[in-house]
């Protein structure tokens, strides 16, 4: 008898991934794993318990991505940077996009930590735009823009913008200009 293949964790959790940026979260199947990998089921489940093991460490890899293409696009400005990556992110790999937002099933896996959140603040905190800011008031400023991000993001995915990337982030930027400038006013008015 040949001897047993042995995959890695990372392996299979790569094999894993590229089934769901193909077919969707909700088509993983162990089986599907192991054909990705030409393998029986055997060295999954040494490495897993379980589907839903597997699935955690898939989410978990999934977001480790989302930050660090958020993280890593780099236009003039810190604050643009992670909308731009927010961007990318959905133009690169749409169905996954969807899927994180939109998917329950896919969010039942999600462990909430702030690490993601902090890492987006700290960039946000050397951009020139949100001097004078403290940290909560950056969060703010972040949700905001996710909302605004996430609806163009969800207009491009339907076709609904005909703009390329570089005139989306030029839009996007114009909206975020207006709603730091707003914020500030509203925040100084009120102290």
């Amino acid at each position: 008898m040949p001897p047993k293949t042995k995959f890695t964790k990372e392996q299979i959790t790569e094999a894993a991934f590229e089934i769901i940026n193909q077919e969707g979260f909700d088509s993983i199947t162990i089986r599907k794993v192991a054909d990705k990998l030409g393998s029986s089921i055997a060295p999954i489940y040494v490495n897993f318990k379980s589907l839903d093991d597997l699935k955690y460490a898939l989410v978990e890899k999934v977001s480790h991505m989302a930050t660090d293409i958020m993280l890593s696009v780099k236009t003039h400005d810190p604050f643009l940077d992670i909308g731009a990556g927010n961007i990318r992110l959905a133009m690169d790999y749409p169905r996954l996009f969807t899927d994180f937002h939109l998917n329950n099933s896919f969010k039942k896996y999600i462990k909430h930590d702030d690490a993601h959140f902090s890492k987006l603040i700290n960039k946000m905190s050397s951009s020139a735009k949100l001097k004078g800011l403290n940290q909560i008031q950056m969060a703010d400023i972040l949700n905001i823009m996710a909302f605004v991000t996430y609806g163009i993001i969800f207009n491009m995915l339907q076709g609904k913008l005909d703009q390329d990337y570089d005139e989306i982030i030029s839009y996007m930027e114009d909206i975020a200009d207006d709603v730091i400038a707003g914020y500030k006013i509203r925040k100084v008015s009120k102290q």
